[in-house]
């Protein structure tokens, strides 16, 4: 488990009371040191990955804000973030809980799946160090997708998506197209002239395109969006109709002269994607809003010497001074 396990930090003691409660919720002094010491876990992995190393003045400064100058210290101004991780994932506990809402396995394995990625991007590998900050990141976007859901109305968002592909279907028909290719807009505007005089696309193609295959007549994979071909052909996308020839126009550095030889309607199952992709889901902004909500209204209480919770930003930020707040000695009282 991620929360409540007992660890000591190196040769420090660990004191007894909380470094934050959030709706009668304890967070402890060993919830935070776990966190915190498994972010300067990812901090050095990810520095190795970029060529740096521990003794490199610029990580061991880094690491100083998540562990502290010495056994006594805890560093304050990173592990504020790691202290704000653990207050949303009990605002959201508590959020789910009054929602009647919970996660679920397919949430986690979604949320795994998410975080697995952007390790990937940082080219870090998890290791036993690592995994404490990996576990909060799953769990907090587990339950933010649990969140989310319990703001959604599926049957709205399909009766938008389907809104929008209506009053945009022809942007969604495909047109298969023949293409002559050439590195120049010279020996584009001479194929278009022969083929304005009658000579054939395909003809004209196979003596001055750089890649006259694109010019076969009849091949399914030739077929695009309306919406692609606006990307080179802005005016003419819409309106371009079977047999006709427009161009030439730059596409990205080569020189396109295209032929519409069919039309296919659109559908909106293939366009659904797209569309979605472009339409945000309402849940997204709800579950947003009901989240800045739960911070501004929340009994958090958080240890003033590691930070301070600011309902408007949702975050507990770090004391200004000093760098690293004492530990606790198991009296309550604090190590030299």
């Amino acid at each position: 488990m991620l929360l409540g396990v007992s660890a000591c930090r190196r040769n420090g003691p660990v004191g007894p009371s909380p470094v934050a409660t959030v709706d009668g919720h304890e967070i402890t002094r060993s919830d935070l040191t776990e966190v915190s010491d498994a972010l300067a876990a990812f901090v050095a992995a990810q520095a190795a990955t970029q060529g740096g190393g521990v003794d490199d003045p610029t990580v061991e400064q880094t690491l100083v804000r998540f562990q502290g100058e010495n056994e006594y210290t805890v560093g304050t101004s990173a592990t504020a973030g790691a202290l704000t991780s653990l207050v949303h994932v009990q605002l959201l506990d508590s959020m789910l809980a009054a929602a009647g809402e919970t996660v679920t396995a397919a949430d986690r394995d979604t949320a795994q799946t998410q975080v697995d990625s952007q390790l990937q991007q940082y080219g870090v590998t998890t290791t036993p160090a690592i995994q404490p900050f990996v576990d909060l990141q799953v769990e907090l976007s587990a339950r933010y997708n649990a969140l989310q859901r319990a703001h959604s109305d599926p049957d709205a968002y399909e009766a938008q998506l389907q809104q929008v592909f209506q009053a945009n279907e022809q942007l969604f028909r495909e047109v298969c197209i023949q293409q002559i290719v050439t590195a120049d807009e010279a020996t584009a505007r001479t194929a278009a002239q022969r083929v304005d005089a009658g000579e054939d696309f395909v003809a004209v193609a196979q003596e001055l395109s750089a890649e006259p295959s694109l010019a076969a007549d009849g091949n399914e994979q030739s077929c695009v969006t309306r919406s692609t071909l606006s990307g080179v052909f802005p005016d003419e996308a819409l309106t371009v109709t079977v047999g006709d020839v427009i161009g030439p126009a730059d596409g990205s550095g080569s020189w396109l002269l295209v032929r519409v030889w069919d039309e296919r309607p659109a559908s909106y199952e293939d366009a659904r994607a797209q569309i979605a992709g472009q339409v945000p889901d309402p849940s997204i902004a709800a579950a947003q809003d009901a989240l800045a909500a739960a911070y501004a209204t929340a009994e958090v209480d958080i240890d003033p010497r590691f930070g301070t919770w600011v309902p408007a930003e949702g975050q507990v930020v770090a004391p200004t001074d000093p760098l690293a707040a004492p530990a606790d000695d198991v009296t309550g009282g604090t190590a030299p």
